[in-house]
């Protein structure tokens, strides 16, 4: 990998217009409550330490035509832009400071980049043939990236150092990493393939040491869509449709039930119980010794795409979660608090910044946001492209556009 400096047109200089000629724009059609002083973008120079690729610039972002979206005095928040990156952004991690973004553009090679949370700055890059499907970080700084092509068998497991950048693949072969990320412990790997030279799709345990094949399993129907690691346990989903408890280190089933786990998204271990999204049922709490419900909050289903089902969030003890158009609040082990149906459905898990749950509708370009206590409406804007993914990092509100990543602090006077 090669480190070479920035061209004239990567500047920060250049950035700077970039990212108020997008911006602005949203100031302009009365989107935004613009409150920042100053720039409000990223102005400090990337940095250039650790193992880099070629440099790419970031796109100059021209102004928005969208029409202006409704907008109330009634509403009390203040969305203030921070920064913009211009990538193809899917996966990612966020880790304190940093964002671990894959550029799911295949046409490129930036593959992964390490942006600084605070001002957008590109810590490295690495390139990959193919792209990030699945993204995980270990409690010792590696991340682990399933790279592979979506439709042909040819992909890798990559380890890579959170620090510096620098990867190398520690299992490869004629099969493509699924979608879930991979589940981390502290001497073993765990993570799904699909595509395989035989037909099935397999899950695998790799040794952190060395990354050699502890054991691997075949699978008839269905492959990994995702997990969570506790109490050295994987909790994983999507084969055959069951979702059950793992053994990372054998490769043995401890129970699996006939539970639907959506693509997309992964349960949660939460004081003890373990939570996900049933794809037909809605909310489960199981019992992650034996698998036993015991609560469920059900919810209708109006469509029988996975991909329409986000798994939870939470603030506090109340979780956050969508099925379909619906973005539901409810108090675990009780009742629902609220239930609100957007025009279009919900394909990732929500955010909670700020006081608000925010979601962004699957192919629009509009951003909601809903009152954590009500669900009233309390901010809706329209953003320069079609927007899919929202993240939370404190008071920090990230954007996945198609084209970039925005971030926005968020307040409520």
């Amino acid at each position: 990998m090669n480190r070479d400096e920035a061209p004239d047109h990567d500047s920060p200089e250049s950035r700077r217009r970039g990212v108020l000629a997008a911006l602005g724009s949203l100031a302009v059609s009365g989107c935004l409550r613009l409150t920042a002083t100053g720039d409000a973008t990223t102005t400090a120079s990337e940095t250039q330490g650790g193992t880099t690729n070629d440099r790419v610039p970031d796109t100059e972002i021209t102004e928005n035509p969208a029409t202006t979206t409704e907008t109330t005095s009634d509403w009390d928040v203040e969305l203030a832009p921070q920064w913009s990156r211009h990538l193809g952004p899917g996966e990612h991690v966020l880790d304190g400071d940093t964002l671990y973004v894959a550029d799911r553009d295949q046409t490129t090679d930036l593959g992964l980049l390490a942006l600084d949370v605070a001002d957008g700055s590109r810590r490295w890059t690495v390139s990959s043939p193919y792209r990030t499907r699945s993204l995980a970080l270990a409690d010792d700084g590696t991340l682990y990236a399933g790279v592979g092509q979506l439709t042909e068998t040819d992909g890798s497991l990559y380890a890579v150092d959170a620090e510096s950048g620098s990867a190398e693949v520690v299992f490869d072969a004629d099969q493509s990493p699924t979608r879930g990320s991979p589940l981390i412990g502290s001497d073993f790997v765990v993570f799904g393939t699909t595509f395989h030279e035989d037909g099935e799709d397999k899950l695998y345990g790799l040794s952190r040491d060395g990354h050699d094949v502890r054991w691997s399993a075949s699978v008839e129907d269905g492959s990994y869509t995702g997990g969570v690691l506790a109490d050295g346990t994987a909790y994983v989903g999507g084969f055959d449709y069951r979702f059950g408890a793992l053994d990372p280190a054998t490769g043995q089933w401890a129970w699996r039930e006939d539970w639907q786990l959506a693509p997309d998204t992964d349960p949660v271990v939460k004081d003890g119980s373990l939570l996900f999204v049933d794809a037909d049922r809605g909310l489960e709490l199981l019992d992650p010794a034996t698998g036993e419900e015991v609560w469920r909050h059900a919810v209708e289903r109006e469509t029988n795409v996975l991909s329409h089902v986000s798994g939870p969030v939470f603030d506090g003890d109340v979780a956050f979660f969508t099925v379909g158009p619906n973005v539901h609040a409810a108090g675990i082990g009780g009742d629902e608090l609220w239930s609100v149906e957007l025009p279009n459905p919900v394909r990732y898990s929500p955010a909670v910044v700020g006081d608000v749950v925010w979601v962004a509708t699957q192919d629009t370009d509009v951003l909601h946001g809903l009152d954590v206590e009500t669900g009233e409406t309390v901010f809706r804007t329209q953003l320069p492209a079609n927007t899919e993914r929202t993240a939370a990092a404190g008071d920090r509100l990230f954007a996945f556009l198609d084209d970039r990543v925005l971030a926005f602090t968020v307040t409520r006077p």
